[in-house]
């Protein structure tokens, strides 16, 4: 559920619940053409009570704003990955979500947040991630989506995400592509 702004961009509200089973929670850039450029409103969480232990929580590029009360319970969390395209990070945005290491930009925002609150961070720097893109061509969408950081921790074959991929009506997905390599579905 999100709001939208006079100047088009999405304030994501909560997630549908799905996400507490995820060992990558990744929070969407675009909710129907709207860019999720904040989290939360500081009255209910974006995303609570976390399930599984040792997950991920993946921030997209297009977050700037993560406002109090954004996620709630998230104590087991293995990681948090926060691009420097973050501007503002309130105080008790990550209420109880005491686990884990906070990958951060240097002399970022939440670099700052991270300082004060005492947790374990790590930078993130061009060798210790990479850049993981989802997006959809015309007449279909794909959840979720956006540009994500991924901590090399990460990419060691134990975790995965389920990434949902649907035709508008009337179409058929004709490929898609990973990794550089096109797999098409029509014949």
């Amino acid at each position: 559920v999100y709001n939208v702004s006079d100047a088009s961009e999405a304030t994501l509200l909560w997630e549908n619940g799905a996400e507490k089973s995820e060992q990558v929670v990744m929070i969407p850039a675009e909710l129907d053409g709207y860019a999720v450029t904040t989290l939360g409103d500081g009255a209910q969480n974006v995303l609570s009570n976390n399930k599984i232990a040792s997950n991920f929580v993946l921030i997209p590029t297009s977050v700037t704003t993560i406002n109090e009360r954004s996620i709630y319970d998230y104590n087991d969390t293995a990681g948090w990955v926060f691009p420097g395209t973050i501007t503002t990070i309130a105080e008790n945005s990550l209420l109880s979500s005491q686990g884990g290491v906070y990958y951060v930009e240097q002399g970022s925002a939440v670099e700052s947040y991270v300082a004060t609150t005492g947790k374990s961070s790590a930078y993130l720097t061009p060798e210790g991630y990479r850049i993981f893109t989802v997006t959809a061509g015309e007449n279909g969408y794909v959840q979720p989506n956006g540009t994500y950081y991924l901590p090399v921790e990460m990419l060691d074959g134990t975790y995965a995400r389920n990434i949902s991929i649907v035709a508008d009506i009337g179409y058929k997905i004709a490929s898609v592509t990973i990794d550089g390599a096109a797999y098409d579905f029509l014949n």
